[in-house]
């Protein structure tokens, strides 16, 4: 029905199956749901003018017009043909059809373009199925399962997160008692050093030591980047002749 394929029916059984059937299958179909001999059609002349017969094989899925059919059944120009759950066909009859357009539409003939949609909407509309009702229910059952899950994993990060504060707080305690704070504890006054007149002359001596000395390393470092400044500057004045 979407127009991309075309089967023809040719004269006498025309067989409708997959691939890997026992017996060679005129029209070749795949699927979960389509039996390796599938169905057949015949196609014979009566006295009423040629007739097409669509006969399913046991257990296959085949459905007319949304109708699931066990038996033999003849066909009608016009009639949507379901093979499975996703081949949909439409019948075409060419003398049947020249017939009915001469008088006034069936029942059966839709009003609306038959296509693939209106297939399996009629075939939902058959077996009872409300497509609207089902979507709604079905989204309700997800709106509430998110519901659900969403209070759960609340709940879960709301306990982690009391327990993530007692195991702290345990902590804390246990930290206080190993270290008491300083402030807490009695200052005991510093006694005053007395220092004799030979250590007084040491520490004075120690102190300029380490005042002539304090930017040592600092004066290192420049005498050892001094070449690269002085490649710098080079290529400074370089540029600038340029």
């Amino acid at each position: 029905m979407s127009e991309c394929l075309l089967y023809y029916i040719k004269d006498g059984v025309t067989r409708v199956g997959r691939v890997g059937a026992s017996s060679r299958q005129d029209i070749v179909l795949s699927g979960h749901f389509i039996k390796d001999e599938h169905c057949t059609f015949t196609s014979s002349t009566g006295p009423t003018g040629e007739a097409v017969v669509l006969e399913p094989c046991e257990d296959a899925e085949t459905y007319v017009n949304g109708k699931r059919v066990t038996e033999a059944t003849v066909l009608r120009s016009g009639n949507r043909i379901i093979l499975g759950k996703s081949h949909v066909f439409r019948f075409n009859h060419p003398e049947q059809a020249r017939a009915e357009r001469e008088r006034t539409p069936c029942a059966e003939t839709p009003v609306e373009p038959v296509d693939w949609a209106f297939a399996q909407r009629e075939l939902l509309d058959k077996q009872g199925i409300d497509m609207k009702q089902e979507m709604e229910q079905r989204l309700h059952e997800l709106e509430e399962q998110y519901r659900k899950e969403r209070e759960e994993a609340n709940q879960l990060l709301e306990q982690q997160r009391l327990d993530y504060e007692s195991k702290l707080e345990a902590l804390q305690k246990q930290v206080d008692r190993c270290y008491p704070d300083p402030a807490e504890e009695e200052e005991e006054p510093e006694e005053e050093v007395q220092w004799t007149e030979k250590e007084t002359e040491l520490a004075v001596w120690g102190f300029r030591k380490w005042r002539s000395y304090q930017f040592t390393s600092l004066r290192d470092l420049l005498w050892g980047n001094a070449i690269f400044l002085k490649e710098a500057n080079a290529i400074s004045v370089e540029l600038k002749k340029k």
